[in-house]
């Protein structure tokens, strides 16, 4: 499924109070908090991002105590970039080793 239509069903989901839209929604938060735990593309790390926050009304106490995490774990992990970027990873890096 093209990413920009399940952010669109998400969101539609996420309004929905039935018992399949919160199993639905439960779902998706674990599968995007498993992405922010593992993942290393920037890419995928991004989508989920965008994911929890179409989400993240239903499940606010959960999205922000793992965004907290993430921002303190992200600093160590080591991210890649798809190759429509790698012309950019030199520049960002010059950045990040600045401080």
């Amino acid at each position: 499924m093209d990413f920009d239509l399940r952010l669109k069903a998400l969101s539609r989901l996420a309004t929905s109070e039935t018992e399949a839209a919160a199993e639905a929604l439960k779902k998706a938060l674990g599968k995007a908090l498993t992405s922010l735990h593992e993942d290393t593309e920037y890419d995928l790390l991004e989508q989920s991002l965008s994911e929890l926050e179409a989400i993240a009304h239903r499940f606010s106490d959960v999205i922000a105590a793992e965004i907290i995490a993430f921002i303190a774990i992200i600093k160590t992990r080591q991210i890649t970039y798809a190759e429509k970027h790698t012309a950019f990873v030199a520049e960002v890096a010059k950045y990040q080793n600045a401080s």
